[in-house]
């Protein structure tokens, strides 16, 4: 104990009161605001490339179902999986739609409708390629 009241805690006071440490401090302080401003501007920036290809994932969906429409319309048969593809590139399409209300989404729901009616029809009748 006498150790500790004769050495330690006149060389803690001694560290505490020399302006050095107190400068450190306020550095390491002003250096830690810095780097979570740097890091809450790398998150923003993370997820604006994430929404970026989020949105590029779906518009290429919606091209790939616009297109597998046109080929229906155009009366080229497709096989089941062709269909399941699809039916899963609707889903993601829509979703992202869901999730995401100022992206524009009219563009493709009259041909999802009609790959669902299509889809439906050929299972009924069996008429998969």
């Amino acid at each position: 104990m006498e150790i500790l009241t004769s050495v330690i805690l006149p060389l803690a006071v001694a560290i505490f009161a020399s302006t050095g440490f107190w400068s450190w401090l306020s550095q390491r302080k002003a250096s830690n605001k810095q780097l979570m401003a740097k890091l809450d501007d790398l998150s923003d920036k993370v997820d604006k490339i994430n929404y970026k290809v989020d949105q590029n994932e779906a518009v290429t969906c919606r091209a790939r179902l616009l297109r597998f429409n046109k080929e229906l319309i155009n009366k080229e048969r497709h096989t089941m999986e062709e269909f399941d593809q699809c039916l899963e590139d609707c889903d993601k399409y829509e979703k992202f739609c869901t999730n995401h209300p100022g992206f524009k989404n009219n563009k493709a729901a009259l041909s999802i409708e009609n790959i669902e009616r299509c889809y439906k029809s050929c299972q009924e009748k069996g008429d998969f390629l």
